[in-house]
């Protein structure tokens, strides 16, 4: 019950943010804002990974926990519906199939990476709390900079096509 109950400033939010996030919703405020939750994610995922062994749940966890429910929430959603959407209806199986399909092996990946940064931050000379603490602000940093390459990514390549194909009705705002 502990544990279910220190996930609730995460899993709150992406709730929240799932059940908002529809086709209509989208439409409503624009692909571009995607980007904003992307930043909420990637920077309550560094924040995270700045906690200490000494840290306080409040500022140093469930605050940077609320971020990363608001981002994973607010482009998940978004980002799976953009990966159907423009499809023939006889092909949405496929394409369905297709971001689900990538959704699993990009998560392996990540998760694979993660593991070894994980292993590779022990350090000789350091054990018990404070090299377990070592090698999570390791694999949480990883996640961090795994997903500043992820918004980079979009800012390079999303959102110069999406500004060409909406221009001007929503991302003059997403700089």
């Amino acid at each position: 019950l502990t544990t279910a109950t220190s996930l609730k400033p995460a899993t709150t939010p992406t709730a929240s943010n799932s059940a908002r996030n529809q086709p209509d919703t989208l439409v409503k405020i624009g692909r571009c804002w995607v980007v904003n939750f992307r930043r909420c994610l990637t920077v309550g995922m560094i924040w995270l990974s700045l906690a200490g062994t000494d840290a306080s749940y409040a500022t140093d966890i469930a605050l940077p926990m609320v971020l990363i429910g608001l981002g994973n929430g607010g482009a998940l959603g978004p980002l799976t519906i953009a990966g159907v959407s423009g499809v023939a209806p006889r092909d949405h199986g496929a394409a369905s199939g297709l971001v689900n399909a990538a959704h699993q092996l990009g998560g392996s990946l990540g998760l694979g990476i993660l593991v070894v940064a994980f292993a590779a931050a022990k350090v000789p000379g350091i054990a018990g709390a404070a090299l377990l603490n070592q090698q999570i602000d390791a694999a949480i940093e990883g996640g961090g900079i795994m997903l500043s390459l992820a918004l980079l990514i979009t800012l390079i390549f999303v959102i110069p096509s999406e500004r060409a194909r909406l221009q001007p009705i929503c991302c003059d705002r997403c700089d």
